[in-house]
């Protein structure tokens, strides 16, 4: 039997994935990530999720599959640009402009470093 979580775990648990996606770690955030998505509500779950494919979508990045890179980014955009949870504990808009500009570059076989940081 799983227990929710409250909002301060979420965003506890939010902070921690951005501290390791932004040092490149993408595994822990995922890791961290994930824990919302397999205890938290609906709402919680809906919110993360487009996270969680950002993660994923650098680590298919490392491992040169850009097929499923462009495929992740395309939904983390949706999903984050969807999302209402954390928009008002995290500077989410320069996230979704440099999701919207990657995946462009990327679209135009025209990325060469994938890098973003999130902001809060």
């Amino acid at each position: 039997m799983s227990t929710s979580l409250n909002q301060k775990e979420i965003i506890s648990l939010f902070k921690t994935g951005c501290l390791c996606f932004n040092k490149n770690n993408y595994s822990h955030a995922h890791d961290a990530w994930e824990i919302i998505w397999k205890t938290g509500e609906l709402e919680q779950k809906n919110a993360i999720k487009g996270f969680i494919q950002l993660s994923g979508a650098f680590i298919q990045w490392e491992r040169g599959k850009l097929d499923s890179v462009k495929y992740l980014l395309k939904l983390a955009l949706k999903n984050i640009s969807g999302q209402k949870l954390f928009h008002s504990n995290f500077q989410l808009e320069p996230l979704i402009e440099t999701l919207k500009s990657n995946i462009s570059k990327l679209e135009n076989n025209n990325l060469n470093k994938l890098k973003i940081n999130i902001k809060f």
